[in-house]
């Protein structure tokens, strides 16, 4: 940078001298026009002066008027020193463009080009840096903030939450502490348990799923442990939790419980005796009790009507026939083969649909017999029994429960 320094001087001194033959060099050897003269020597005595802001501007005026490239070099220069790399690069290269063919500017071609280089490798640099620097601190930016883990137990109360949509439910505690999340429908006797877990933020959140959200509330609460297992803290408890109220319309739905008690809702109270409500199990398993029984029944009276057709269809045929085979001929006779046919396929479909129906109502039946006997060893275990029936033209079963 010196030596450029010095030969800029250098040239200042030779322009300042010889003013006359240096800006006619790029002009058709016209001589360069005094306005021309004049500005270039404004602005070499404010270089000279130290206001190179100004002498460039001057420069840049006597460039203007006499189209002299050398002047271009002086412009560049002055714009390097004031630590403008992106002027400083277009004057360099305009420099270089415009002075192809100018022997005097020879010299400063082979500087020009070399400065220009370790400028437009400065400026990439620069480049590089602000756009590494602008990623990490977008990086740092999206990257979720942590909050510092209290010394106590904390937790803000959900009061409301839309229904059908799972509820996130959040907490702050010590890190060693543990947290567990208990929630229940209003009605339902038993609470599920969901462990709470730090989320990216250092919170501890757990959620409560959205097929639980459902109904007119829910209840919950949070416990907190030491790591010895003593409960240290909660928001609510099993015996008065937290009521959130559920906003919209959504069908209430069973949700999963716990040892050993049916997916289907339990129909017992918080107390433990049978409140006769019709939760969604008891309305499914009379549901398929009273398909079953409406399916089988019209199954077997489809048994007996298509078997009245058959027999009423053969004693025509005797009758018009005798014992030689033949087919339905009269309209009588063609009537109660399609009413044959009718009824038997009703038939069909009625007990296939019973038998269906009484699968599904049989497993219902099981399962509650089989809760209520595990549940209760001094309670009287409920029983059934099915037994089949069959008579000429006649099909069926006879069923017993005992409660």
């Amino acid at each position: 940078m010196r030596r450029v320094r010095v030969l800029f001087r250098c040239l200042i001194t030779v322009c300042s001298l010889t003013s006359t033959v240096a800006l006619a060099a790029g002009s058709d050897a016209k001589p360069p026009p005094p306005a021309a003269q004049a500005a270039f020597a404004e602005g070499k005595r404010l270089y000279d002066a130290g206001d190179k802001k100004n002498a460039v501007e001057k420069f840049k005026e006597a460039y203007r008027l006499s189209s002299n490239a050398l002047l271009l070099y002086n412009i560049a220069f002055v714009y390097d020193e004031l630590g403008d790399p992106t002027l400083a690069t277009h004057y360099y290269r305009l420099f270089l463009d415009k002075a192809q063919a100018n022997p005097k500017a020879e010299a400063n071609r082979k500087l020009a080009s070399e400065r220009m280089t370790a400028l437009e490798a400065q400026e990439k640099a620069a480049k590089e840096a602000a756009a590494a620097q602008a990623a990490t601190e977008a990086k740092a930016a999206a990257a979720p903030q942590k909050i510092a883990r209290s010394t106590t137990f904390q937790h803000e109360c959900i009061e409301e939450a839309p229904a059908g949509k799972a509820i996130l439910v959040a907490a702050n505690a010590p890190a060693s502490w543990k947290l567990d999340l208990y929630y229940r429908r209003a009605g339902d006797e038993q609470f599920q348990q969901v462990p709470l877990s730090e989320d990216p933020q250092g919170r501890m959140v757990a959620q409560i799923p959205a097929k639980a959200v459902m109904g007119g509330a829910l209840h919950y609460y949070i416990e907190a442990k030491d790591p010895k297992g003593t409960v240290v803290g909660h928001s609510g408890e099993a015996a008065s939790p937290n009521l959130v109220e559920i906003a919209g319309t959504a069908t209430p739905e069973s949700i999963a419980a716990s040892d050993g008690e049916s997916p289907l809702d339990s129909t017992k109270s918080e107390s433990g005796s049978d409140n006769g409500g019709w939760t969604t199990r008891k309305t499914l398993k009379w549901g398929a009790t009273g398909a079953a029984a409406l399916a089988l029944g019209g199954g077997l009276m489809a048994y007996v009507t298509w078997g009245n057709y058959r027999q009423s269809l053969k004693d025509e045929l005797k009758d018009r026939c005798g014992d030689m085979a033949c087919a339905p001929m009269t309209s009588y006779e063609l009537e109660l083969r399609d009413g044959r046919d009718r009824w038997k396929m009703i038939n069909w479909i009625g007990m296939g649909t019973g038998v269906a129906f009484a699968g599904v109502a049989g497993y219902l039946w099981y399962t509650d017999l089989r809760d209520s006997g595990s549940s209760s060893a001094a309670a009287k275990p409920k029983t059934m029994a099915a037994s089949p029936i069959v008579a000429p033209g006649y099909l069926g079963a006879s069923a017993t429960l005992e409660f």
